[in-house]
């Protein structure tokens, strides 16, 4: 099970880390993914999911697609990276319908 409150702790910190020191912090963002892997697996069979584990990846992401100029050229790798492999994670959380005009 996964603590939000934690998680939400961990977000922010990454963020704080991202932002402030430009710096991508590998070890917290692979706990952070590890624990939207949990969540994203159970929300599969879920048709609802907690406001607060929805406004930590909305912040997450707005982050991460956001770039930021003072960031080197590996710091803007790894963050599109994260940000492609957290889409993904959403994405996939639901079979789209079938398309009907094919």
């Amino acid at each position: 099970m996964v603590d939000l409150d934690v998680l939400y702790k961990n977000i922010m910190e990454f963020l704080v880390k991202l932002r402030c020191e430009n710096a991508f912090d590998e070890k917290l963002y692979a706990e952070i993914y590890r624990h939207l892997e949990i969540l994203f697996k159970q929300w599969e069979t879920q048709d609802t999911i907690p406001k607060s584990a929805f406004i930590s990846c909305a912040y997450l992401l707005d982050d991460l697609a956001g770039g930021n100029r003072f960031w080197s050229d590996e710091v803007c790798v790894k963050v599109e990276d994260a940000h492609i492999a957290i889409q993904e994670l959403i994405t996939n959380i639901d079979e789209p319908p079938p398309l009907d005009f094919i």
